[in-house]
């Protein structure tokens, strides 16, 4: 089904960028520096899914018949992240 491909999809770009991230680590970071930087990220990377996944709730709970508003803030909040970037 689409949602199948979509987590997957999902799930290979966050691997993805999870190996980019870890080209960051400095060489000379030691054994306990590389999981420290391993461990920061993997619960930054939780705490960001949590948090998505209950403003999705909240949305779907709020305004789950409107389509459109939902989509709209999606798109206000790509906008909000990607525009400061590109300016």
């Amino acid at each position: 089904s689409i949602q199948q491909l979509s987590l997957f999809g999902f799930g290979g770009l966050a691997v993805f960028h999870g190996l980019a991230h870890a080209l960051e680590v400095p060489a000379n970071a030691g054994v306990s520096g590389q999981l420290g930087f391993y461990e920061g990220m993997l619960v930054t990377m939780l705490a960001l899914y949590a948090v998505g996944t209950l403003v999705s709730q909240q949305l779907q709970q709020r305004l789950g018949d409107n389509l459109w508003l939902q989509r709209g803030l999606v798109v206000l909040g790509l906008g909000a992240v990607f525009v400061p970037a590109l300016v």
